[in-house]
């Protein structure tokens, strides 16, 4: 049986452990935009680990071997421009959550070149276009999803854009991008069709992972 401080340790490390169960989850879904999620998660999840403070040794030591595995591996995200954009256009984030400032405006700067062109080809057309406009007790998001003021009010799209307030979490998008479901599926296909079921043929595969999809209740 564990003892009193063992049990202490795992409690703080459950509480350690929290937000990176959090962003495994939330990246892993499969019914909404994922992309623009990953700048904020890493922003959230650095601000929360900062803010434990372990008490005993060892989970001192997890956390900062946590907090440099994080930094190593995604300390060049904000360089890659289609993931900054994507990030500044989900009305959910848009420029709360950078850490790189010059990354930011780059890539806002590529967003106004973007809209001006759109603009001066709609005119050319003669065309009219138009802006389209999970609650648990642990709140992830808590860290950063705080409101922006803007500094000056350039007359131009992008600008009034962010200067209106963030759009609530929970806001549901009609359009899905993620490759979570395809992967998946990849996946399930590969732990089938191993060394030793390499004779299956195309058609007993799909039947298979078909069965396998299916829910508990279509199975009586």
């Amino acid at each position: 049986m564990p003892t009193a401080i063992e049990m202490n340790i795992l409690r703080q490390l459950l509480e350690l452990l929290q937000p990176l169960e959090f962003v495994t989850k939330e990246s892993s879904g499969e019914n909404y935009i994922t992309i623009s999620k990953v700048i904020p998660m890493i922003s959230c999840l650095l601000k929360q680990l900062a803010q434990i403070q372990p008490r005993f040794d060892a989970l001192s030591d997890i956390k900062d071997v946590l907090h440099a595995e994080i930094v190593r591996r995604f300390r060049l995200i904000e360089q890659g421009k289609p993931i900054v954009i994507a990030t500044i256009l989900d009305p959910r984030f848009k420029n709360l959550h950078f850490s790189d400032p010059v990354a930011c405006s780059s890539a806002m700067a590529e967003l106004r070149r973007l809209s001006k062109l759109d603009i001066t080809s709609s005119e050319s057309e003669g065309e009219v276009t138009t802006s389209l406009e999970n609650e648990e007790s642990y709140d992830f998001w808590a860290h950063g999803q705080k409101k922006k003021k803007s500094s000056s009010f350039a007359n131009d799209e992008l600008s009034l854009y962010l200067s209106n307030p963030v759009s609530p979490l929970k806001i549901s998008f009609t359009m899905v991008a993620t490759s979570v479901p395809s992967e998946r599926l990849f996946s399930k296909a590969g732990g089938v069709m191993t060394k030793t079921r390499n004779r299956l043929t195309g058609s007993r595969l799909e039947k298979i992972l078909l069965l396998a999809d299916l829910p508990e209740d279509q199975w009586f």
